[in-house]
């Protein structure tokens, strides 16, 4: 049954909202053609009913709560809510309170049309209660005087916002939701009615999309730790399941030990190993482009072997017949190339890798290297400007400490970067920023730091402080929850990169060389000394 209340009772949220003059009030009016709701007596069958903009209660904006926004306004039918996030922004409100305004008018055309019964005359029936107008009925006035303007199809996604992690929520509210019928209509009023309908469906979609939206905070922890792989080397990486996948394997975490290969699915290890005899694997390095994993052999001349994950075995070995040790590797795929360091001082190569035909395409002398010069530095590749980033350290002279930045395509240095003393360990390009971010010890002083290097610029443009004695050795991209990982030993840190600011600092045990993401399960993989420990991250 329709209950209707007199306009001029409304309130709106708390009792003195409308006589302290507070709230947001509406900026256009409305008009209805209503027609008798079935069963109940009115003067005419159909009526144009009109609310001017001065005659719309306002709605009153009160402070979040537990993170929400909530927006109340009392119609002559029922309470009119809208729901919005803490983090809703002016417009978002102003497009809310705007569609619970035309709901309010909506639901006041149809109170205004009904009558009460000529004395003398039989009570009207008890109707089935009907929903309010939400959408006026064709217009009856001339085309050239009324114009009723419809919102298209307006869509919003929701997503977490790091480190709070949770799947994207897209709401798409329908085309013809809404409607604003403008009299004496002209171009601009219909483009201003337009714009306004189209708000109320956009702030509808976005309230939807916030509503639905799951997000849990981020902070990993140990899952597991397999204790059974003594000595192990330090390094790990992600093999994911192929496309197409005709061996039927899993998504496998490859890690080496002092002298072979041996691989995880998921929390278990799996029979066999890959044997390397007096022999040490050290990077190990998957290719996607050919599903290979490419390990680094420190022997005599070092060599490179490529393993199929599918069948974990080696199915090919290639060299430059330098004794160099390989340190540090990154695939590409921008490229499809691998590139690693190949360092014995004072000697320091970039080796350039095609894993298509797993030869060595390229051996790019680094350039003036520091007789004390150890390596232990990093390499990336930036796709966006095309260019290679490499550290470099010393242990006498502070001005020693830089990245240089290699063309791409050229191979040839372009700038270095100076980062006054701190001494580059790893460094990692995060791909949703176009950052590269560098593990960084303080040789000649405690501090160490995180440095974020924007690769539009090649300046560094944030620089995260770490706690004496702790070196960030191994840094991580996880581009599913767009956060860096530094591993400093006692803690892992988690990095927000655009404010620079740790996020999370977790207890771990013993100091890792490289960290595997298992983006099929969100877990990281990270060697300790004899332990490999499984963390979840969330």
């Amino acid at each position: 049954m329709i209950e209707c209340r007199p306009c001029l009772d409304l309130q709106c949220d708390l009792p003195d909202d409308l006589n302290s003059g507070g709230g947001i009030f509406s900026l256009v009016g409305y008009s209805f053609v209503v027609a008798c709701p079935p069963g109940f007596y009115c003067f005419l069958e159909s009526q144009t009913v009109t609310f001017p903009p001065d005659s719309i209660p306002p709605v009153r904006v009160p402070p979040p709560f537990s993170g929400i926004i909530t927006l109340r306004l009392q119609g002559c039918q029922s309470e009119i809510v809208r729901v919005l996030p803490a983090t809703a922004t002016a417009a978002e409100i102003n497009a809310a309170v705007a569609s619970m305004q035309a709901e309010w008018a909506g639901q006041q055309a149809i109170c205004n049309v009904i009558s009460p019964p000529p004395p003398g005359s039989p009570g009207s029936p008890v109707p089935p209660s009907i929903p309010p107008i939400s959408l006026p009925p064709p217009s009856t006035q001339p085309p050239a005087l009324r114009v009723d303007v419809k919102n298209t199809a307006q869509s919003f996604t929701a997503s977490c916002t790091p480190p709070a992690i949770g799947s994207p929520v897209t709401v798409t509210v329908a085309a013809g939701t809404y409607s604003i019928t403008v009299l004496n209509a002209t171009a601009a009023k219909v483009a201003l009615a337009q714009s306004q309908v189209n708000a109320f469906a956009l702030a509808d979609a976005t309230a939807q999309a916030n509503a639905a939206l799951a997000c849990s905070s981020l902070c990993p922890t140990i899952l597991a730790s397999i204790n059974a792989l003594a000595l192990l080397q330090g390094h790990v990486c992600y093999a994911p399941i192929p496309t197409p996948n005709p061996s039927g394997r899993s998504n496998l975490v490859f890690a080496s030990r002092i002298s072979d290969i041996i691989w995880i699915d998921n929390l278990t290890v799996q029979p066999g190993s890959i044997s390397f005899p007096g022999e040490t694997p050290l990077r190990l390095v998957y290719a996607d482009s050919v599903n290979r994993i490419y390990a680094f052999i420190n022997s005599v001349p070092c060599y490179v072997a490529v393993i199929n994950p599918d069948t974990q075995v080696v199915v090919t070995t290639f060299t430059n017949g330098v004794s160099q040790d390989f340190q540090y590797g990154r695939y590409a795929p921008a490229k499809d190339r691998i590139y690693c360091l190949q360092s014995n001082n004072p000697v320091i190569n970039l080796i350039v890798i095609d894993p298509n035909t797993n030869t060595i395409t390229n051996t790019v002398p680094y350039g003036d290297i520091p007789t004390d010069q150890n390596f232990n530095a990093g390499v990336d590749y930036c796709p966006v400007n095309d260019r290679i980033y490499i550290g470099r350290q010393g242990f006498t002279n502070p001005a020693d400490q830089l990245i240089r930045v290699f063309d791409g395509t050229a191979l040839t240095p372009v700038v270095d970067i100076n980062i006054a003393t701190l001494q580059p360990y790893d460094l990692v390009y995060c791909s949703d920023f176009n950052k590269v971010c560098v593990g960084c010890q303080d040789y000649f002083t405690v501090d160490n730091a995180v440095l974020i290097i924007d690769c539009a610029t090649n300046t560094v443009v944030g620089n995260v402080t770490i706690p004496p004695g702790l070196v960030p050795s191994t840094v991580a991209y996880n581009p599913q929850t767009k956060q860096l990982f530094a591993d400093c030993g006692d803690f892992l840190y988690v990095i927000d990169i655009p404010t620079a600011t740790i996020t999370c600092a977790v207890a771990v045990v013993g100091q890792s060389l490289s960290m595997a993401f298992n983006a099929s399960n969100n877990r990281m993989y990270r060697p300790g000394t004899g332990t490999l420990f499984i963390d979840t991250l969330g």
